[in-house]
């Protein structure tokens, strides 16, 4: 059985063999030192509850990685994304890597250290439907496997300890009365939809690109630069409110938003 080190960039040195007398692509690995699998554990993601493969949400990932995880799939769902997971390939599992390319790899595949999660494998593009999770994962912690040509893949290229969701619901008030708007908090920054951005008073959308939206008002024009999550975008939402001419004081505890005339 070939005996094999690696440097991994989140554990360190590892010792591990691998189960067949010779090196085979992703042929299955034990660990020897430097890592210990007692460390990866049940974690069981809600959103994952209904997704074939899954055992009812129950992943198998690392404890350190777990917050990450949980706060991963927390947004993916308060940003109305989970229809586009389908399946789930699972996330733990010690092998060597298996390249998209075929090639043979020496080196562990992050599945084997409970960091990697597969999904929509069986889309027939590799996962590709997958790209609206992808920001979302990115601010969580994870590379995006679409740049070694795998896009079912996820894993942690770096821990977030006591990781928490980032998108929030935001309740906003113009002039003192409520805006029936989707506004978001979104990574730590305000948002309304592009959608809803007509229903700020004042305000009149003229025109939606891919990455922009062209706002009127009765002053002049502007055009704001959009984030765009599967088939939603949202535009900044302060800049928004300054261009209609409002101030705005958000309150971080309650998540209300109070916009009002500048005096």
């Amino acid at each position: 059985m070939p005996i094999g080190i690696y440097n991994h960039p989140l554990f360190g040195v590892v010792k591990f063999k691998t189960q067949h007398n010779d090196w085979r692509r992703g042929d299955p690995i034990t660990f020897i030192d430097g890592f210990s699998s007692s460390d990866v554990v049940n974690v069981t993601v809600p959103q994952l509850r209904r997704i074939p493969h899954t055992n009812g949400g129950v992943i198998k990932f690392h404890k350190r990685g777990q917050n990450q995880l949980l706060a991963a799939f927390e947004d993916i769902e308060r940003l109305g994304l989970l229809k586009h997971i389908d399946s789930c390939a699972g996330a733990f599992y010690q092998r060597l890597k298996k390249p998209v390319s075929g090639a043979l790899s020496k080196e562990p595949s992050n599945h084997s250290f409970g960091i990697a999660i597969d999904l929509n494998s069986d889309d027939k593009c590799l996962g590709c439907t997958t790209a609206p999770l992808a920001p979302v994962f990115q601010h969580h912690g994870f590379r995006w496997g679409k740049a070694f040509n795998d896009p079912m893949h996820y894993e942690i290229a770096k821990f977030i300890d006591n990781d928490a969701p980032s998108v929030k619901d935001v309740t906003m008030n113009v002039n003192s009365n409520p805006l029936a708007a989707d506004v978001k908090s979104i990574f730590g920054d305000l948002f309304v939809t592009v959608a809803d951005v007509g229903k700020i008073p004042g305000l009149k959308v003229t025109d939606i690109g891919p990455s922009e939206v062209a706002v009127d008002a009765a002053h002049s024009s502007e055009t704001f630069p959009t984030l765009r999550f599967g088939e939603v975008s949202f535009a900044p939402l302060p800049q928004i409110l300054g261009f209609a001419g409002l101030k705005s004081v958000f309150d971080n505890g309650t998540k209300i938003l109070d916009a009002d005339k500048l005096a």
